[in-house]
Parts: C-alpha cells; structure tokens; sequence
C-alpha cells in the first residue's frame, strides 16, 4: 500500500492534466456552432498535432465527439443527443428509409442495418430482422470498432490518409481468429473496398457472423451512412454474399435518393 501511495501523485498529476486537456477540447467543440477541425483545435489551444489526437479519440469512445464524414468537423457526440433526446438526424434517416430497408430485408433474407460514421466507430441506428428469424445480437445504438465489421472498413475506405494511419498505428483489437489486426493487411484490404465499392467480413467481429457493407453517398461523394446485409456463417456464404450484392446495390441507390430528395428534416 505504500508503494501506491508513494507512486500515486505523479501518476495523478498526468491523469488530470490529460483529462483537463480532453475537457478544455470537448467545451471548445460544443460552444462550436458548426464544429471544429483538428486543425482549429490546434490553434485555439497550442496542443501538439499528437495530444489532441488522443483526446479526440478518448472522448469519441465514450460517444461524447463525434466526426462528420462530410464537413471532417468535430461536433458533440451521440451522448449528448440521446441523453436530450435530440436524435432529430438519426429519426430523419430512419423515415426516410425504412420503408427500403424492410424491402431488402424481405427480398434477401437476412439482417439488414443502417449504421452513421463516428470518430473511431460506427453507431447502428436501424436493424431489421426477417420475421421468422430471432434476433441473436441488438445492435441499436452500439457503437462498432472500425477494422473488423464491414460497416467500418467503409468508414475507413473514406478517411484521408492522416487519419486513416493514426488508427492503423493505433492498438487494434483481436475479437476472432479472423479479425484482422496487421495494418498492411487492412490498407490492401481498404485499397480494394475503394476499387469495388463494397465492404465484407467474414466472422471478424462474431466469429459464426459474416457482414456485407455499401457506402450511402451525397451528391459530393460524401459519406452519409452505411447500408449493412448480416446472416451467420453457414447460411450468408461468400456465394450468397455475392448473389446478395446487386441487391443490396440496388436498395442502397434507393435509399439515397430517398435521403436527399430534399435537404430540410421532416
């Protein structure tokens, strides 16, 4: 016990002074009208490139940032919005959606989700499940690492290069035998979701559950959401997957233009 207490101050100091840094961030960005870029942050504060960097990802694993794929602004996070109950966006999409993603759900037979890009994860906002199937897994509102589910490796095939590395530099967790931790292996991986246009796991996250991800885009090839068809392993093969992709594709330009037919929230 001495030891702890001898050790202890120091180790307090820095712990404060990274939790002083990461508050003084996310005032910044919430007394933001429209967000801020890491490079505002930078001059507003003085911090190393580094240092925010890791105060954004901090904040953005507990919900409370969140990156915008459009603008890349930092904004207040999904915490805020549900604990407010200012999930105004995310209903939004849903409307305008649903409709397509119960058709698609019916057509292919399986899972289908409906997931937004955050900093350093995806959130799923929709989950459809075939009537006479049980849901084994609710991903509502969980929050989904980036490198091993096909919705993320969307989300990583649209980052610029900066940020692209600092999460393949980063720690990356093994959920399964098959998860993919190698950076090399992933920017190949990334490199060719860019050329195909589509995402695949292969029991990465949930070693019985394979995934299949479409990018939703804007009129500016911006990333707005991510379309995701899931089933478990025997069932959803690689065969079905590809049998599954054109529509899926089809779907996904639907709910597009269902999202942008105008530019006003409901």
């Amino acid at each position: 016990m001495k030891k702890i207490i001898e050790d202890s101050p120091k180790k307090h100091i820095s712990t404060v002074q990274s939790v002083d840094k990461a508050l003084l961030l996310l005032r910044m960005i919430s007394e933001s009208k429209i967000g801020l870029s890491i490079n505002d942050l930078i001059d507003k504060t003085g911090f190393n490139r580094t240092t925010i960097w890791r105060s954004l990802n901090s904040l953005a694993e507990q919900s409370l940032i969140e990156r915008n794929p459009q603008t890349k602004l930092y904004t207040v996070g999904t915490f805020f919005y549900l604990l407010s109950n200012k999930n105004n966006y995310h209903q939004f999409l849903i409307r305008r959606t649903h409709h397509l993603m119960k058709a698609l759900c019916e057509e292919i037979h399986e899972s289908v989700h409906l997931s937004l890009p955050l900093t350093t994860t995806t959130i799923t906002i929709e989950q459809l499940v075939p009537e006479d199937q049980v849901k084994l897994i609710d991903y509502i509102h969980v929050e989904l690492p980036l490198h091993s589910t096909s919705s993320g490796k969307i989300v990583l095939s649209t980052l610029e290069k900066g940020d692209l590395e600092a999460i393949l530099s980063g720690h990356l967790t093994s959920y399964s035998p098959s998860t993919i931790t190698e950076p090399d292996k992933l920017r190949a991986e990334i490199a060719r979701i860019k050329e195909d246009g589509y995402a695949t796991v292969f029991g990465e996250l949930e070693t019985a559950e394979n995934g299949l991800s479409l990018p939703i885009l804007d009129a500016n090839e911006q990333l707005i959401a991510v379309l995701s068809v899931s089933g478990p392993e025997f069932r959803f093969t690689e065969t079905k997957m590809q049998e599954a992709l054109p529509i899926a594709k089809k779907y996904r330009d639907l709910m597009a233009t269902a999202i942008l037919r105008d530019t006003d929230m409901e």
